[in-house]
């Protein structure tokens, strides 16, 4: 039976969030007092969870640069 996934990706600890770091300078730059702004993905997937996690491990990520997790939704 099919279900309804969220894969979330965060990038690595130790890797520059350059997209983060730009949003992040933006928004302060415009009045809002933020920090340690990361930028991700979040993917919606209905499917069985070993076809989710082949295709989050093989396309929708990339693993050598984000951290990801599957929740059940």
């Amino acid at each position: 039976m099919s279900k309804h996934w969220r894969v979330i990706t965060k990038i690595r600890d130790g890797i520059k969030d350059v997209e983060g770091a730009t949003a992040e300078r933006r928004f302060r730059s415009a009045g809002f007092e933020v920090t340690d702004l990361n930028v991700g993905q979040v993917f919606f997937v209905t499917g069985e969870k070993k076809e989710v996690e082949k295709l989050a491990a093989e396309y929708l990520v990339n693993i050598q640069l984000y951290d990801y997790n599957i929740e059940e939704i």
